[in-house]
């Protein structure tokens, strides 16, 4: 009788375990990390039977381990899926950025440009209309300052997004040296119960990498773990036992590079094939090609608005100079600057070559500026004038500031040539119309071209052969 209390007694308390368990596992239904766990019950086998024994029958159950269910390619594939789809977001994100600075609508660039168009197509219709001209120089420069603060606007968002990789790749090295912290418990614990929960957080770890950057994770010994870049399997080492990584972005010409760096030292993360980093820099090669976009879209149009304006005569009948401009410099000051100093470029010709570098002296309380060489261009307190540019600065520096200029030619320097709506050129210097009496339907078109040299005339001398005579003078006058 006793024997099958014991038994029942055995079971009792194997199924309160295993009622336990569940109540845990409903309790951290939502816990970040957390893997079910399942009983696993086993036989309390009974007493062998011998040469002069029956074989007795078994002592009841008990609980042999309680185990988290973990697999490890479905654990892969949901850290593939969280990758991917961090990825698509940061992407996503950052282009729905780049497509609200674009379509803008009637205030954007499209409503600038068909503005600018259609004023100047009134202008050339009634070039004599003042109020006219006023309105279509308005357009000229509205126009032009739309194309030059949408350019600011998209190298904005461009940095934004560089930024944002920095950012993410911190966040990434922050998880790796947490996540080696753990895996050096997990190595040292020799407690199970300890263990399942080290390794959910550990799995809480992974995913949060996971969605930074893509990862393989193999599992290469007991609790040990190996992670590398990319889900292929193929990239740097992240995570070993005897390696910890960290994740550093590198600025270059074409965006911004994963770079990896540990004890083997900085390898190029061009195994980065998902995760929210692989989104930004995806995203800012978009914003970096319609950048470029833009700057063909200003030069080429500044190029044929010039082109067209200059066969056409102002009012006082001069021929049309350039409507736009595409260049301009740009300022950077130094790292160690203490002061707080702005500088306007003021372009006056053709531009100098090379780098300019401003340095303050304040002793003698004025700028130097200095070439690419070293050698002294001019100085100035507040206006500095050089061959092809003027520059002015404003703000207060200190003693040994420094500013860069740097030559550029882009959308962001557009700008409208004209000051006055005389300059507009909307009058042709050939008149062309048809005659009343026609009968067909031919065009005519008339460009500048060089003149033809005249043939079959005489040496002016020939005429006054033989004697300088007044007579002769007389007979050419007559001529």
């Amino acid at each position: 009788m006793s024997g099958l209390i014991d038994i029942a007694r055995s079971g009792i308390l194997a199924y309160r375990n295993a009622l336990e368990v569940t109540g845990q596992n409903i309790a951290n239904v939502n816990t970040d990390g957390y893997n079910r766990r399942e009983v696993v019950l086993e036989e309390n086998a009974g007493g062998k039977m011998s040469a002069v024994t029956a074989e007795l029958g078994g002592n009841g159950v008990s609980v042999d381990s309680i185990r988290r269910a973990f697999d490890t390619f479905v654990s892969q594939r949901l850290s593939t899926g969280t990758s991917q789809l961090a990825s698509s977001d940061s992407f996503i994100s950052n282009v729905e950025s780049l497509e609200t600075t674009l379509m803008s609508g009637n205030t954007g660039l499209a409503g600038a440009l068909e503005g600018f168009f259609t004023d100047f197509a009134t202008v050339s219709q009634t070039p004599n209309d003042p109020s006219a001209r006023s309105v279509a120089l308005n357009a000229g420069r509205a126009f032009a300052t739309t194309v030059a603060a949408l350019a600011s606007d998209l190298a904005g968002l461009r940095d934004n997004i560089a930024e944002q990789a920095h950012r993410t790749a911190n966040a990434g090295s922050t998880v790796l040296t947490n996540l080696a912290a753990v895996q050096r418990e997990i190595a040292s614990s020799g407690s199970s119960g300890s263990l399942a929960g080290l390794m959910d957080r550990r799995d809480a770890m992974l995913s949060s990498l996971s969605e930074l950057v893509g990862i393989r994770t193999d599992y290469t010994g007991p609790n040990e773990i190996s992670v590398s870049l990319g889900t292929t399997g193929d990239g740097p080492v992240l995570l070993s036992k005897t390696t910890t990584a960290q994740i550093e972005i590198d600025g270059t010409a074409n965006g911004p590079l994963a770079v990896i760096r540990s004890t083997n030292g900085r390898l190029q993360g061009n195994q980065l094939d998902s995760g929210a980093l692989n989104g930004q820099i995806r995203a800012w090669g978009v914003v970096d090609q319609a950048i470029s976009r833009l700057d063909a879209l200003a030069s080429g149009l500044a190029a044929d608005m010039n082109a067209i304006h200059g066969q056409g005569l102002d009012l006082a009948g001069n021929p049309g100079g350039d409507l736009f401009a595409v260049d301009g410099w740009r300022a950077s000051p130094g790292v160690e600057n203490r002061g707080d100093v702005d500088v306007e470029a003021v372009i006056t010709g053709a531009p100098v070559s090379g780098r300019l570098m401003l340095e303050h002296d304040a002793q003698q309380q004025l700028w130097r500026v200095y070439d690419s060489d070293g050698t002294e261009l001019g100085s100035g307190s507040n206006t500095i004038v050089l061959e092809g540019v003027t520059l002015r600065l404003t703000g207060q520096a200190a003693d040994g500031d420094v500013l860069a200029l740097d030559f550029s030619e882009g959308a962001a320097d557009m700008r409208f040539l004209l000051s006055e709506a005389d300059e507009i050129a909307a009058a042709g210097s050939t008149l062309v119309h048809a005659d009343s009496s026609n009968s067909g339907a031919a065009a005519l078109l008339v460009s500048k071209g060089p003149l033809a040299e005249p043939t079959g005339l005489l040496a002016l001398e020939s005429l006054f052969s033989g004697t300088s005579s007044a007579q002769n003078a007389q007979e050419f006058l007559n001529v």
